[in-house]
Parts: C-alpha cells; sequence; structure tokens
C-alpha cells in the first residue's frame, strides 16, 4: 500500500498550455527530460523557440529544469513549483501532481497577467494536500504554512519576473501585417489577409494538411485569442478531393498549380456528360477557387469486330456499313479541348 502511495506521489505531469501543442499532456516519472524544438529531444516541441532545457523529477516527487548543456545561457538548478505557469520564450509550461485537480489552462495562464504577490494569495489558497506535496519534498526544514507562502511567492517570481499588462483588443491593421510577415517567414504564400471590422479574415489556399498546421501555428502565435482571426482559405488536397469526387467520373485526375488554379484531366467516355458534371461541381466552390482549366478528351468508342463494306466520316460522324446492310452511326472522339476561362467558374 505504502509502496503504491509513493509511486503515486512521485508521478508528475506536464502541460503545455499555450503554442502548436497547446492542451497536450505528459505523464513524467524520475528521470530526466530534454525539452526542444529538435528530433534528438526527449520532449520535442517543434515551435520551441527558447534555449533547450532538462527537466528533472527525482524519486521524491520534487521537479527542477535547468539549461540543457552546449547551450550559451548558465545552467542554473531552479525548482519548478505545482500549478505555476512558466513561459520558455512562446511557450508556456505548467507541471502539477499528476492525481489532483487541475485548474483550467485559461486559469493556469491569466496567472502570468497578476502580479506574483496575488499569484501566491492564489496557490496558498489551494488545498492543503497541494501545499504539502509542494514544500515537504523541496526543503525539510520548512515548517508552517506561511514557509510555504513564502516558498510559492519566491517561484512566482522566478518564472513571472515582472508582471504582465493585459493585452488590449490588437489593431486590425496591425494584426493584419503582423500575420502576413509571419506567413511569409513560415514560406506560406497562398493566403491573403485583410481587416474586417475588429478582426482580420484569411483567405486563399494552403497546399496540403501540413501547411494549414503551420499557418495555424502562425495565427496562434500572433493572436493568441483566435477570435480575432476568421479563418475563411482552403485546403488544396481536400479541394482536389471533393472535385474528383463530384465529378464522378472514372478516368480524370485533379492537381492543384498554384494561385487558387486547378486543372482536370484525362480521358472521359463523353464530353458532354463531363462538362454537365463539372457545371455542377463548380457551384460547390468558392472565391477561393479562381480557375478551373481542362485537359480532358474523350474516349474514342471502339467499332464493332467484324468486317465492313463502307466507312465514311463526315462532319465528326462516323457512318458504318456492314456486310448484311446493317449501318451504324459513331461520333468521333474530340481531338482537343481548350481550357475554361475564370469568367466561365
Amino acid at each position: 500500500m505504502q509502496d503504491a502511495q509513493s509511486r503515486t506521489t512521485d508521478m508528475k505531469q506536464l502541460r503545455i498550455l499555450t503554442g502548436a501543442h497547446a492542451g497536450a499532456q505528459i505523464r513524467l516519472v524520475p528521470g530526466e527530460y530534454r525539452i526542444g524544438p529538435d528530433d534528438a529531444a526527449d520532449i520535442c516541441v517543434t515551435d520551441w523557440d527558447d534555449h533547450a532545457i532538462v527537466l528533472t523529477l527525482d524519486a521524491g516527487g520534487v521537479l527542477r529544469w535547468h539549461q540543457a548543456p552546449g547551450d550559451e545561457a548558465e545552467a542554473t538548478v531552479t525548482l519548478v513549483p505545482d500549478l505555476i505557469p512558466i513561459p520558455f520564450g512562446d511557450v508556456v509550461l505548467a507541471a502539477g501532481p499528476e492525481d489532483d485537480s487541475w485548474p483550467s489552462d485559461v486559469d493556469l495562464l491569466r496567472m502570468l497577467w497578476i502580479k506574483p504577490e496575488a499569484q501566491a494569495a492564489t496557490a496558498t489558497a489551494a488545498p492543503g494536500s497541494h501545499k504539502r506535496r509542494i514544500a515537504a519534498p523541496i526543503v525539510a526544514t520548512l515548517i508552517g504554512a506561511g514557509m510555504v507562502g513564502a516558498l510559492l511567492i519566491t517561484g512566482a517570481a522566478l518564472f513571472v519576473g515582472a508582471p504582465r499588462e493585459a493585452d488590449a483588443t490588437p489593431d486590425p491593421r496591425t494584426l493584419t501585417a503582423r500575420i502576413a510577415t509571419e506567413l511569409r517567414s513560415a514560406g506560406i504564400d497562398g493566403l491573403d489577409v485583410a481587416p474586417r471590422g475588429a478582426a482580420v479574415v484569411v483567405t486563399g489556399m494552403v497546399k496540403n494538411a501540413a501547411e494549414d498546421v503551420a499557418a495555424r501555428a502562425v495565427f496562434a502565435r500572433v493572436a493568441p485569442d483566435q477570435s480575432h482571426v476568421l479563418r475563411h482559405y482552403d485546403v488544396a488536397e481536400e479541394d482536389c478531393r471533393s472535385l474528383k469526387e463530384a465529378l464522378g467520373i472514372p478516368g480524370v485526375q485533379v492537381s492543384y498549380h498554384g494561385a487558387g488554379a486547378f486543372e482536370v484531366a484525362g480521358s472521359v467516355p463523353s464530353m458532354p456528360t463531363f462538362r454537365a458534371a463539372l457545371a455542377h461541381a463548380k457551384t460547390d466552390f468558392d472565391q477561393n477557387v479562381k480557375r478551373i482549366d481542362v485537359a480532358v478528351t474523350e474516349a474514342a468508342h471502339a467499332l464493332p469486330q467484324e468486317q465492313y463494306s463502307e466507312v465514311i466520316s463526315i462532319a465528326g460522324v462516323r457512318y458504318v456499313e456492314t456486310p448484311d446492310g446493317v449501318k451504324h452511326l459513331y461520333p468521333q472522339a474530340e481531338t482537343k479541348h481548350s481550357a475554361t476561362s475564370p469568367s466561365d467558374l
């Protein structure tokens, strides 16, 4: 029973509160964990923009961190108090007991916008079990709740530093410029950003799901309040799939050529049927799809495998007469078809 209780006490949970991996929860057991943006890190945070760090959880449940070896900063070992948000660049982390109830992520982040004294008072008002778990393992000589409160004040001051002012509602034009700059820096060139009321609207096209994730990471970094960013753009990969399914004709392929332009290519059994299907499919797409080019031909109709007494082609129609006197008419295949213009959309 005692072993089970000690194992539970040793366990910690690390939460990522902001950034591309916001909401992630990692279970920590005694040991060392290197956190950084590279694949070799024990905990890889792709948008980590600070020095790599090493978290160390000892057998008593005490969590500390220091700069990873090789970084320029001095490797000072720092205690990590429970349920205190810790900013590392744009990424905010928090750690605490795995089995205890946690405040919401919003409440944890709110602590970065209040003074350290108020933050410590909030933490001290938490259930007594939290105070015992913070105080007992860290310094055996701490006595009484007053010393625990002092420890929490120290932890808050270490990680938070000067209190931050709550961000006012961003100016839409400023936010537009910042998002556009960040998108260019990330190599995302298919999106347009424009102010709309108190927010900004993002239109255009990203190539695939990976570029969509990268764009969302930019929005989260520049505008933590996502209500100020209206995502009205398309994912080209999904539009290609949707257009092909809407056509429902075997033999066609859909590809994306950039700048909102798609192409439908291949061979179809009937051009009139294809044109009707394409016209109907276009109604399912918005203004992010600028153009649909067509490079489609009609498959040649196979003539009956038998002898002919006469074959004549007139005005796109093939006239065939077999020895038994039966006459057959076959439409000739169209050899080329011009691309649709933007006005056709």
